[in-house]
């Protein structure tokens, strides 16, 4: 037997292997994909997985990967309708994400203790305890006060998307998409024989087969083969991500169970709708295939990529006003508390707001952020003041006087931020190429007060080992 024989054999091998463990790994996950701590029966007859009082205390946290906060600043200005619809809500668009990419996400879930530049450097903490940490802390923290959590999607749970770690806790119940999307897709595309479930298993066989080709591919090609979940194929169920995103978060007031108790709720979930605005036309609708962008609308952001973005955070908005009218018609806008943010901004997108170009890196790191308060009402207002990601817990539950972390007993709070924050630029944005100990990264910023300003910025280089 010759060499190439050989490395062929050992190549089969390790297909045959990783297929092998993929399914099992696979088979395992299946089984804790929709943990629903009640015992309620989680399927397409029962999909009401969140839950809104009509005299108790809402809270309504909308996690927008990548949404760009001054698109949103934009639309005020093109849409003026937009100043009333958005009823009560503040944004403030001078706010920062902690790093480039959605791995550092337990800094919105948890707050100010769980910073990856103060995670990394104290060396002495496990990231991805820390993340599952982040992940609960207030459903937890706000189980004392009397409330019960509903979290859809959380993002990167135990590292591998394994719900399990919600399972010792009776007061949350966690769902994955695959919980809703048949219900989702088929209601936006009206194809109500379309069956997401069997298709579902003819992706996951592909991707079984696209995984293999990925371990066995050079390191430096692998980023552009997996292409943030799509593994080369940018199409779910012939459902392109775009409509996927769209359908999941336009059909979110379908899966609420509005309640006569006096019970109180907090609800949190993730959607990738402005993370994936491939499909999104001057509509501001996806659909299945492309439709070329508007002409004044290529002149305003200069490129294509950056203008679908642009459609894609519009067409958020206009969900956000249709959830609007489905909290006021059942009587439940008042004692809603809502809040959306960004894990981060996009990158290589042109804005209106950093034309220097000097500037046009800081909007990777420029999140959205709006907050609207219990009873709070009239037409939208925008406040400059310095905003992190990170106040999104403190802003959630400041209702509640010195409402300490469960796992801490830290006062959960928003003052950390108060000199500046330090903003880490991973190297890598897979959760599987972190360090245990910290983040992975070499450069990292120092930004205070107007984010806008490119004398606020301050790049350092260190080892990130």
């Amino acid at each position: 037997i010759n060499t190439l024989s050989i490395i062929l054999i050992v190549f089969v091998f390790i297909s045959v292997f990783n297929i092998y463990t993929i399914i099992k790994s696979h088979s395992n996950l299946e089984k804790s994909s929709s943990v629903n701590n009640n015992n309620n029966n989680n399927n397409n007859n029962n999909i009401k997985i969140f839950n809104l009082s009509k005299t108790g205390e809402n809270i309504f946290v909308f996690i927008l990967d990548r949404a760009v906060n001054s698109y949103w600043i934009d639309a005020l200005d093109i849409f003026p309708e937009y100043k009333e619809k958005l009823d009560g809500f503040t944004i403030y668009p001078n706010t920062v994400s902690f790093s480039s990419h959605t791995v550092t996400i337990a800094s919105l879930y948890g707050g100010y203790d769980y910073l990856p530049y103060e995670l990394s450097t104290n060396g002495n903490y496990n990231i991805k305890d820390k993340h599952n940490e982040a992940l609960l802390m207030i459903p937890t923290s706000l189980e004392q006060y009397g409330y019960k959590s509903s979290v859809l999607e959380p993002v990167y749970a135990n590292f591998n998307g394994d719900l399990s770690i919600f399972k010792n806790y009776t007061n949350i119940s966690a769902y994955n998409n695959n919980s809703i999307d048949n219900y989702s897709i088929s209601k936006y595309l009206n194809k109500s024989a379309f069956n997401i479930d069997e298709n579902n298993k003819i992706n996951q066989k592909n991707d079984i087969i696209r995984f293999s080709i990925f371990r066995m591919l050079p390191i430096n090609l692998r980023y552009d083969f997996y292409r943030n979940g799509s593994w080369f194929n940018l199409f779910k169920s012939n459902i392109n991500s775009s409509v996927y995103y769209y359908a999941i978060f336009s059909s979110i007031k379908d899966f609420i169970n509005i309640k006569e108790d006096k019970s109180n709720y907090y609800n949190i979930l993730h959607n990738m709708i402005t993370h994936e605005p491939q499909f999104f036309s001057s509509d501001y609708l996806p659909h299945t295939q492309h439709y070329p962008v508007k002409d004044e609308d290529l002149l305003k952001y200069k490129d294509e990529y950056s203008v679908r973005h642009f459609y894609a955070n519009i067409a958020c908005i206009n969900v956000l006003i249709d959830f609007i009218e489905f909290l006021k018609i059942n009587e439940v806008y008042d004692n809603t508390k809502i809040i959306l943010i960004s894990d981060h901004g996009a990158e290589n997108v042109n804005t209106l707001k950093f034309t220097d170009d000097d500037m046009k890196f800081y909007v990777w790191f420029n999140a959205l952020f709006m907050y609207k308060d219990f009873r709070s009402s009239g037409n939208i207002k925008i406040d400059t003041n310095f905003m992190t990601i990170a106040d999104m817990p403190y802003f959630a539950v400041k209702h509640i006087p010195n409402i300490k972390n469960t796992f801490n007993n830290n006062i959960i709070t928003n003052d950390y931020k108060t000199n500046g924050a330090y903003i880490v630029k991973l190297n890598n944005w897979d959760i599987g190429r972190q360090f245990n100990n910290n983040y992975n990264f070499s450069t990292y910023y120092f930004v205070k007060d107007n984010i806008f300003d490119k004398n606020n910025w301050k790049r350092f280089k260190m080892d990130s080992k």
